[in-house]
């Protein structure tokens, strides 16, 4: 559970981070705009019937794009362990900031690949999507590195050359 200090600048902008996300998605949802990128029909990759029909024949699918789909799932397959490696390594927050990033290449694909249009309103939403979520990102690092100092402030053990547990397994 988040605690709430309205007083530490780290909840503040966790807490305008969450209003203007807020804010974005509602611009995505109720705000079209005009075309930024106008793709026409006959640009999409799979046609109108399949995509978009109750019948939707996956055998059709794999039997003609088998290729991309193995790329796909080796894409997703490798991006999974990629996270898992950061964050052992880093830690959830260092993960979390490059997730916006997907937000691109899904609109890509879907000018690729679907012949997607992209209108002025989801590209402002999103944008202030992306500004709130990095707000609450940096609250939370901020959170964390105060966090870290306290721990050492408290630690009547920490040596500047040992690292902290260390410390402890020594003492044990």
């Amino acid at each position: 559970m988040e605690k709430l200090d309205w007083k530490a600048n780290s909840t503040q902008a966790k807490s305008i981070g969450t209003l203007v996300s807020i804010a974005g998605a509602l611009i995505i949802t109720l705000y079209k705009g005009q075309a930024v990128i106008k793709n026409h029909p006959s640009n999409k990759l799979f046609p109108k019937k399949h995509v978009s029909s109750e019948q939707f024949d996956w055998t059709w699918i794999i039997r003609n794009y088998l290729a991309e789909l193995v790329i796909a799932i080796i894409g997703v397959s490798l991006r999974s362990i990629v996270h898992i490696w950061v964050m052992s390594k880093k830690g959830p927050l260092y993960v979390a900031m490059f997730k916006p990033i997907g937000i691109i290449f899904a609109v890509i694909i879907g000018i690729a690949f679907l012949g997607d249009s992209i209108y002025l309103g989801s590209v402002l939403g999103t944008a202030i999507v992306v500004i709130g979520f990095y707000a609450i990102i940096w609250g939370k690092s901020q959170e964390q590195a105060k966090e870290e100092c306290k721990v050492y402030d408290d630690s009547e053990s920490y040596s500047p050359i040992v690292p902290l547990l260390e410390n402890k397994r020594m003492e044990e």
